[in-house]
């Protein structure tokens, strides 16, 4: 039975045999000449040389399979290194045919191919003959008929599962460029969507606030006024802050955040987080502060610790429907340790990994019982690492989440 070889990757091959000008080299030199990454061309040997000469060159070099016997620039046919070893090991075999001439032995029926043929066509020329030759290199010639090199079908099977294995990878690789792409995309819709809401939530509450206060001013109604003067502060302070995080993530993208180190009052400092964050919570919850001694004094930046601790106390606000909001600071020998913990829902621990990654939120835009652009956590942890600080997050679904920041007492920007 003649060998099957799939040749759908050949199909592709329009490529024709190269004219290796090297190859008109004397024809002692026997030797290997790679055509780029077509074909690999042997030099032929002389009709005249004696199977002894022949095996001499061909068996230093261990990957010559057959040389092409030629009488001149005319092919004659091939003689190939299994050939030569059974002439040459067989008994008396040496004594008898050593210094015998290559066109004794040579096979004249070898396959003789016009050095234009594409390699599809050298394929199924090769594998239309019997199994036992199918794999005989061959024989490559121009159009009057000289010789030009060989072929070796072996490699040329390998060059085509090579070139298969190539598509399957390059195809792999789009397969996984496209799932990239369409995640980006999804994520980019989201995104979106989510900012249209977020922006235009508080937009509509402020100015619906305004026409409240003007309204109570009017009537003489101070109390209602300032209520919603309460109000209009809250959805301003949300506001500011979800625009100074999308414009800080786009510095942090470009590079262009830079570190302020200052004195800093860090018990201060949380205080006044912890006052902004009293107006956020509902009325079931309450604020917790666990400071622990009087003042604390770092040298940071104030304004990047505040954002990443606004961050941190916003949403945790924003999750905790009943129970408490916690600011606990604890001194460590070389740092502070800053939490915010909340009886909140918790996280999933399927979940965790994916906290800080940007505009990740893990509901679905159009069925989440909380707002948020995705950028929050994402920005804090990456303040938190140009301020030296680490930020991590423990949490178990149903009970809670803590956000812990280890800040270090002197600023160590990176």
């Amino acid at each position: 039975m003649k060998p099957r070889l799939e040749l759908s990757a050949a199909r592709s091959m329009t490529r024709t045999i190269h004219r290796n000008q090297e190859n008109r080299a004397e024809p002692s030199a026997i030797r290997e000449a790679t055509a780029g990454d077509e074909v690999i061309a042997i030099q032929g040997v002389e009709a005249s040389r004696t199977l002894v000469e022949i095996s001499e060159t061909i068996f230093e070099q261990t990957r010559l399979e057959a040389v092409a016997v030629v009488d001149g620039l005319r092919p004659i046919g091939l003689l190939t290194r299994e050939a030569l070893t059974a002439i040459l090991s067989a008994r008396f075999g040496h004594a008898l045919f050593a210094n015998r001439s290559a066109a004794e032995f040579a096979d004249r029926d070898a396959l003789i191919l016009v050095e234009d043929s594409t390699l599809e066509h050298c394929l199924q020329r090769a594998f239309e003959r019997s199994e036992k030759r199918a794999y005989d290199d061959l024989i490559i010639v121009d159009r009057g008929g000289n010789y030009r090199g060989l072929l070796s079908v072996k490699r040329l099977i390998l060059y085509q599962t090579w070139r298969l294995e190539v598509e399957r990878a390059r195809k792999r690789a789009a397969e996984e460029k496209g799932r990239i792409l369409e995640e980006v995309a999804a994520m980019k819709s989201n995104f979106l969507a989510a900012m249209t809401h977020e922006l235009r939530a508080p937009i509509h509450t402020i100015l619906g606030a305004s026409e409240l206060i003007e309204t109570y001013l009017a009537a003489n109604d101070s109390e209602r006024a300032f209520r919603r003067l309460r109000t209009l502060r809250v959805t301003s302070m949300h506001l500011r802050a979800l625009i100074d995080n999308i414009l800080d993530q786009a510095k942090l993208e470009a590079g262009k955040v830079e570190t302020i180190g200052e004195e800093c009052d860090l018990t201060a400092l949380i205080e006044e987080v912890a006052d902004g964050t009293a107006i956020l919570l509902r009325p079931e919850v309450q604020l917790r502060r666990e400071l622990g001694i009087e003042r604390a004094t770092i040298q940071t930046d104030p304004i990047k610790l505040r954002q990443i601790l606004t961050n941190l106390a916003s949403n945790a606000a924003k999750f905790t429907e009943r129970g408490s909001v916690t600011f606990r600071l604890t001194p460590l020998p070389r740092e502070y340790e800053i939490a915010i913990e909340d009886t909140g829902p918790g996280i999933a621990a399927e979940s965790l990994p994916l906290i800080f990654e940007p505009f990740t939120q893990l509901e679905n835009v159009k069925t989440r019982r909380y707002g948020g652009t995705g950028l929050g956590l994402s920005l804090s942890k990456s303040l938190a690492e140009r301020l030296g600080a680490t930020l991590n997050v423990s949490s178990e679904f149903g009970k809670g989440a803590t956000f812990t920041l280890r800040l270090p007492r002197e600023l160590r920007t990176i």
